[in-house]
């Protein structure tokens, strides 16, 4: 019954299937199967097949216990806004992304970069190349990262660095024909 108010609906016999399957199949614990059709509620998987597959790919990565279950939706709820927010910054739209862009979103996530270090690395990158490319940004991150640079205060710093030197005159740099 709770299960049916969490998704909004009366289920049929395939979808209670599923739920039953959730439990014994994949051992997962009523709590669990509760909290996962929430966050499927929130993210606008609706259908039961969604849920199953997603609870699949949870257990086979070992995350069952209601604990475990909580730390992957709060990762995946901040991996989510963090991606909307990206895909407005590099004018993605609806379209889905590549497995290889959703690599580097995590991996910046992973890093600690938040939404300003990315819109940072976004307009280094547009400057430079003149379009968005999330290679070209992933570059500016990683270097970033292995420079110990990771909040937006950090990064403009060193940013303006090469500027405060470009504007100290030189000596001996004369050219002589």
């Amino acid at each position: 019954d709770e299960a049916q108010r969490t998704m909004g609906k009366m289920f049929n016999t395939m979808e209670m299937n599923i739920l039953v399957g959730m439990l014994d199949y994949l051992g997962m614990q009523e709590e669990s199967v509760l909290l996962l059709l929430a966050h499927c509620v929130r993210i606008g998987k609706d259908s039961m097949r969604a849920v199953e597959r997603y609870a699949i790919s949870l257990v086979d990565r070992g995350i069952k216990e209601p604990a475990a279950l909580e730390e992957e939706i709060r990762i995946q709820e901040a991996l989510h806004s963090f991606e909307g927010e990206v895909r407005k910054l590099f004018g993605i739209g609806k379209r889905a992304l590549t497995t290889r862009e959703k690599k580097l979103l995590r991996a910046w996530a992973d890093l600690g970069f938040g939404i300003e270090a990315v819109r940072l690395a976004y307009e280094v990158t547009v400057d430079a190349t003149r379009e968005p490319s999330f290679p070209y940004a992933n570059a500016i991150l990683e270097r970033w990262n292995a420079e110990g640079l990771h909040t937006e205060e950090e990064i403009r710093r060193s940013l303006e660095k090469p500027k405060k030197n470009a504007k100290e005159p030189t000596l001996g740099n004369s050219f002589d024909t």
